[in-house]
């Protein structure tokens, strides 16, 4: 169940969001860890709901996320490498354009966060926060997670009350669209393409992480907690 309000003032004045409804999920995950998986895969099939009750508009969002890891074994100079893979696509049946008195707008449209959108910490990593939003959406992206065996941090006096257990470099890349419609040849036509590079730590049995990344005409910084996928 989610409840969400948003307020936002721009050129016409200021404009009041309200949506509300609920969100089921069925999930099979049979990963090895799932703060940090190095085989086994995970498949989610996500509905979300906003029935119009005490709403500003009622939508319908579909979502699908598959993702596998391959143990790719240890070396001389690597404790763990593993290779991440994620799919994962959205559909917004309820979305249609429309226009009014005051022109044009989105019938049946989720709040950003719900919805077919792409950009910000987990997917399109270069791009703001659900910098791009349409009907539909897809996307793919590979890590190659790496190990070191050396670990500084953790033998570093200043830093033992973090209990580093490890470090990892994480060169990725992504790539995805949103669309008008749900369409394979229109999703996999001038995908926007992401190239990266993340420095994340285990620290107090917890994944931090700081990932850079790069496009075309477009660059971001994120430290969060967690790996994307």
């Amino acid at each position: 169940v989610f409840n969400r309000h948003r307020t936002i003032t721009d050129e016409s004045g200021l404009n009041v969001g309200d949506s509300n409804g609920t969100i089921f999920a069925l999930e099979y995950d049979n990963r090895d860890f799932f703060a940090n998986p190095t085989k086994g895969s995970l498949q989610k099939i996500t509905f979300k709901k906003d029935f119009g009750f005490k709403s500003t508009d009622d939508w319908t969002v579909w979502q699908l996320d598959l993702r596998k890891y391959y143990d790719l074994g240890r070396t001389s100079k690597l404790r763990q490498s593993v290779l991440a893979l994620d799919y994962w696509t959205s559909y917004t049946p309820s979305w249609e354009p429309s226009v009014d008195s005051l022109g044009p707008f989105i019938d049946g449209r989720p709040p950003n966060e719900l919805g077919s959108t792409l950009g910000g910490f987990n997917r399109l990593r270069a791009y703001p926060v659900n910098r791009f939003s349409d009907k539909a959406a897809i996307y793919y992206s590979a890590e190659y997670r790496m190990i070191p065996e050396w670990n500084p941090l953790g033998s570093m006096k200043l830093l033992k009350q973090l209990d580093i257990d490890w470090w990892m470099f994480v060169p990725f890349v992504e790539v995805g669209r949103v669309a008008p419609h749900w369409s394979l040849s229109d999703l996999h036509t001038d995908m926007r393409k992401v190239l990266g590079l993340g420095l994340r730590i285990m620290a107090q049995k917890a994944v931090f992480r700081l990932d850079t990344a790069v496009s075309s005409g477009a660059w971001s910084m994120y430290a969060m907690v967690g790996h994307p996928f």
